[in-house]
């Protein structure tokens, strides 16, 4: 599963850090703190907001519908995937087709 907030502790000194498991297309914002064997210091002011890079949907529509309305016309109907799983831009959809008896590759777009 990934995370969507912290903390994250890094036992040493360095002043870098990748965070990774983050969620895809998502916006983050960071604080730092300081931390000795006391405590820990006061946080730093929230980095700028930084965004994750998208990738391609996670979820898929579920066909609900499909029926003639003409001898040459099917309706179809198709519920959404969730927005949290489309992981960028939504831009559409791509619906493939073919006679039923055919092989795959012969699909059309």
């Amino acid at each position: 599963k990934k995370s969507s907030s912290g903390p994250i502790r890094t036992n040493n000194s360095a002043t870098k850090l990748t965070v990774e498991g983050l969620e895809p297309y998502t916006v983050y914002a960071f604080h730092v703190q300081a931390v000795n064997e006391v405590g820990q210091s006061r946080p730093s002011k929230q980095s700028y907001p930084a965004i994750t890079l998208m990738e391609k949907p996670s979820g898929k529509p579920a066909v609900v519908a499909a029926h003639n309305t003409s001898s040459t016309s099917i309706y179809l109907e198709w519920s959404a995937p969730g927005l949290h799983t489309i992981h960028g831009q939504f831009q559409g959809y791509l619906i493939t087709y073919r006679p039923r008896d055919t092989s795959p590759q012969k699909a059309e777009e």
